[in-house]
């Protein structure tokens, strides 16, 4: 008796690939989940169902010494004003930002689309080992400023360019993070602050409190 035909080798390739998209989809939602990412944004990056990612996220709440990650309910952040609220928080913003820009994932010229299909799991996966990046260079890696949720709305309203924007520098080419429809501001949080900085020590009261300084330290040493 005949055995069946082996199948084709383009078959088995597109078995592997199919079976390679998969895996990546899963690792990708795997590392999300560690992010304490929400479920409604995993599927949208993944394309896997709410039910999926559910138990995914069981089965990898066990594998941590049954600690389990928390699961963040309600609507995720919209308010693009959080990356503007501070000196701090813009100034990292605009660095990661860079980052991602460096990256292929934010367009250099506002004409350009992205490398890839936004969102999808490659840009997933760049985004994932940003964030990693970004922790390992943060002065509080367990809690940085940003989290990966926020880092995915920056980067989506970056690449839809409706209401910010990401400029140079003028003083030093470092990166700013704006409001597109607020009046551009061409200075970096840290050229700013040095240059407010050498204001307030040119100014006439720093001088006369700088002459009070030193008159009070030549009378002590007589």
């Amino acid at each position: 008796m005949r055995g069946d035909a082996p199948p084709k080798v383009t078959e088995i390739r597109l078995g592997e690939s199919r079976f390679s998209k998969d895996l990546r989809r899963y690792r990708l939602a795997r590392r999300l989940i560690g992010h304490e990412v929400r479920t409604s944004i995993i599927s949208k990056w993944t394309g896997l169902t709410h039910n999926r990612i559910r138990s995914l996220w069981k089965a990898y709440s066990g594998t941590r010494a049954n600690k389990l990650v928390p699961r963040h309910r309600g609507k995720p952040l919209r308010d693009l004003r959080f990356f503007l609220r501070s000196s701090q928080v813009q100034a990292e913003s605009a660095a990661i930002a860079g980052l991602c820009m460096a990256a292929g994932l934010v367009p250099i010229k506002r004409t350009e689309k992205p490398r890839d299909p936004f969102p999808s799991v490659s840009c997933g996966e760049t985004l994932c080992a940003l964030f990693d990046l970004y922790c390992a260079l943060s002065s509080n890696s367990d809690r940085p400023l940003l989290n990966m949720e926020q880092l995915i709305l920056l980067v989506t309203a970056l690449v839809r360019r409706e209401e910010l924007l990401l400029d140079t520098c003028e003083k030093c080419d470092g990166f700013v993070l704006r409001d597109r429809l607020a009046t551009p501001h061409k200075r970096c949080i840290y050229c700013t602050t040095l240059l407010k900085a050498h204001a307030d020590a040119s100014s006439p009261q720093t001088g006369l409190i700088h002459q009070e300084l030193r008159r009070t330290q030549s009378c002590s040493d007589n």
